[in-house]
């Protein structure tokens, strides 16, 4: 199950070898997130492996390139983008299974081997996924650049309501104004950590970028809709099942600091925190404007 990150790629150190070696993989980022940063979001069948692989560079300015393989997917939801379309290209890096190595001999030196394609997942004919695309820079495909952007159904427990929330996050984004004013409080607070990370998003590929606040009244709204759910009890730190977001996770993403007069300080963090919030959102929430990224021209 994934874990409720604050907007921004978290670090997680993972274990590759018996001894002490050790490589650096970015976590999977919460649903929400995932929904943003993701060009088109699609679920489908993968109709065939097309028999010719490509050879083309990864990103922009890669010093080598690497091979992929092309699924021809049969969309069956498109949930972002590709709007209209029946299929679409997807390119994949296969990943080898390489053979197990020889049981270790008493004695004798051992050999440290690290896993080939990290978390990678090909696309099997025949199999239905949820796909997490970009367009490639150069080629005709899409791909799926980080290991957690292929889901695949197959024995996946989760897939059916992974699916749900992401068309609940592209509902309430097509209007979020109502969003922040739907009678569900998690579809209020839904929305509110969709807009907040969505401001905090540099413009793809821009060179010049600036903050700018957003309207008094959207602002508004974000922090009522916030103060609106339930910081009773432990309340504020319960983690939604569905959009798995809390009321605390989603304050946090203001980024509020001294000068916006948050800066409190806690004896008991437990106790004192809710009702710090709650009076910090009551007292501002005319005033505070929330700031997004704009592109400069």
């Amino acid at each position: 199950m994934r874990q409720i990150l604050v907007f921004g790629g978290i670090l997680a150190s993972v274990l590759l070898t018996a001894a002490t070696a050790k490589a650096l993989v970015v976590a999977a980022p919460s649903i929400p997130d995932h929904f943003l940063s993701a060009d088109c979001v699609i679920v489908g069948k993968v109709k065939l492996i097309e028999k010719k692989s490509v050879e083309a560079a990864p990103y922009k300015n890669a010093n080598t390139k690497v091979t992929y393989q092309v699924a021809v997917v049969e969309i069956e939801s498109a949930i972002k983008g590709a709007k209209g379309l029946t299929t679409i290209r997807v390119g994949f890096q296969p990943v080898v299974q390489t053979p197990q190595p020889p049981k270790p001999v008493p004695g004798a030196p051992q050999i440290i081997r690290r896993p080939v394609g990290f978390g990678r997942k090909n696309l099997v004919a025949g199999e239905e996924y949820l796909l997490y695309l970009k367009p490639h820079f150069q080629e005709t495909f899409h791909v799926a650049p980080m290991y957690f952007d292929i889901v695949p159904k197959k024995n996946n427990k989760s897939f059916e309501s992974e699916v749900a929330l992401l068309k609940r996050c592209a509902r309430l984004l097509e209007n979020p104004k109502e969003g922040l004013n739907a009678k569900d409080p998690h579809d209020r607070l839904l929305t509110a950590a969709l807009l907040l990370s969505q401001f905090s998003r540099r413009p793809e590929g821009a060179k010049n970028v600036r903050r700018e606040p957003v309207e008094q009244e959207l602002s508004s709204a974000i922090l009522k809709a916030i103060a609106s759910v339930d910081w009773s009890g432990q309340g504020w730190r319960q983690v939604d099942p569905t959009s798995r977001l809390s009321a605390f996770a989603v304050f946090n993403r203001l980024g509020l600091t001294p000068k916006d007069g948050w800066n409190p300080r806690f004896r008991n963090f437990v106790v004192e925190f809710p009702a710090a919030a709650q009076k910090w959102l009551k007292q501002n929430q005319n005033t505070f404007r929330i700031h997004r990224w704009v592109e400069v021209k």
